[in-house]
């Protein structure tokens, strides 16, 4: 399938220190356009990197469609347990518990082929941007090569019971990011959707964490996906790849000796996946403040490094809710004074106008309908925040900064 592509190489990094010119440090990307039929490759910058910043994240947003959010649970279960050793439940269909259309599930994806017109089964995703899906490079790549295993790929938010989703439909893949060369280590693969059904689902944000103790004990993830095979050994249930599971728990640290190494791997305690699940993001949740996605299924977990963290952000810069705002465009409601200690005065609204107030991380904190020209925000403190605006004519994003 390679001899499909042209290869163009792009984007240069030069470094300048005392006048003098030199190759930045950098990594390889690789950019398959599907509808193209080309390969690209774009370098980008990791010199800069802070090594010894030992956690990060990107803010999440729970998307326009409505202010619905799943209250998950948040301690160590002890029902359902897949192995009485085990920290984590029993795969169980998402809709028994939860509404799918709700945030975080509806973040959720099925991944397929096409083949003579009809999707099949292939990999589960996360939208980490309006447009952009964070899932495995094994699932779309041959490895240790630069060559496609599909040429037409579709997502599809919250699939389930054979069905697309009628509120967010599916999209075409229109281009693929991997990094060149890519391992088991860095499984990594960014769908970028021909369609921007991201900033209806919302989406989850990206991280790293390199405290080992940490990430066992301080964090509960969920895995919510589609598994497509029966595995006995692992799960006695009949799976077929068209309903959407969920599972949660504690993950655990597997110790293996390489040489002189001694590396550690992630994944549930005696809960591993099977297919259909690859791709699928290790979501760290704390309800109303973080859902964070720190890995992806590859057998083990592809844990998110601060490198990879750094190399996903640059792809997907220009599609987060913190650059969501279109500064060349005049704006229709008038929002002053900005910064402001207590009111905000908003020209031109509206008996069906909606507001929204939320953290730059995507917290709502407020939800305000129908009313009259003035916004108090007196009880909030001091910080920059986001409002959305709309009605059924109008949808603008506003930052606003409190003050004392």
């Amino acid at each position: 399938m390679r001899n499909r592509y042209q290869k163009i190489i792009i984007c240069v990094c030069f470094l300048f220190i005392s006048g003098i010119t030199s190759f930045c440090q950098k990594r390889t990307i690789l950019v398959f356009d599907l509808q193209k039929k080309m390969l690209d490759s774009i370098l980008i910058d990791v010199s800069s990197i802070d090594k010894s910043k030992e956690y990060d994240h990107t803010p999440f947003y729970i998307g326009d469609i409505n202010a619905n959010i799943e209250s998950l649970e948040e301690e160590t279960p002890t029902e359902n347990l897949n192995h009485p050793d085990a920290k984590s439940t029993k795969r169980k269909k998402a809709h028994l518990d939860y509404d799918l259309n709700s945030f975080p599930i509806r973040t959720s994806v099925k991944i397929s082929y096409i083949k003579n017109d009809i999707p099949k089964n292939l990999c589960s995703g996360s939208f980490i941007s309006k447009r952009h899906i964070l899932s495995a490079a094994h699932c779309t790549t041959k490895y240790k090569l630069d060559s496609l295993l599909f040429d037409s790929l579709l997502v599809c938010p919250v699939f389930d019971n054979g069905m697309p989703n009628p509120n967010f439909g599916c999209s075409p893949v229109s281009k693929i990011y991997l990094l060149k060369n890519w391992n088991k280590e860095e499984d990594f693969a960014i769908l970028e959707l021909k369609e921007n059904i991201g900033q209806q689902t919302g989406w989850i944000g990206i991280g790293y964490e390199n405290r080992d103790s940490a990430l066992i004990v301080d964090h509960l993830f969920y895995k919510i996906n589609y598994p497509a095979l029966l595995v006995p050994d692992i799960d006695s249930t009949h799976f077929n790849g068209d309903t959407l599971y969920y599972k949660y728990g504690r993950i655990h640290a597997f110790k293996f000796s390489f040489g002189d190494s001694i590396v550690y791997k992630y994944n549930f305690y005696k809960n591993f996946a099977i297919g259909g699940e690859s791709g699928s993001s290790l979501i760290s949740i704390k309800n109303n403040e973080l859902y964070v996605s720190f890995g992806v299924v590859s057998g083990f977990y592809s844990m998110i490094t601060n490198e990879i963290f750094h190399v996903i952000k640059t792809i997907i810069k220009n599609d987060v809710i913190t650059t969501t705002i279109d500064k060349h465009l005049e704006p229709k409601y008038k929002i002053f004074p900005n910064p402001t200690s207590n009111i905000i005065y908003i020209d031109y609204l509206n008996s069906q106008t909606d507001i929204r107030i939320s953290t730059i991380n995507g917290q709502m904190l407020k939800h305000i309908k129908n009313i009259e020209n003035q916004l108090n925000i007196s009880d909030l403190p001091a910080g920059m925040y986001i409002m959305d605006i709309k009605n059924k004519e109008i949808s603008e994003r506003h930052k606003i900064v409190k003050v004392e």
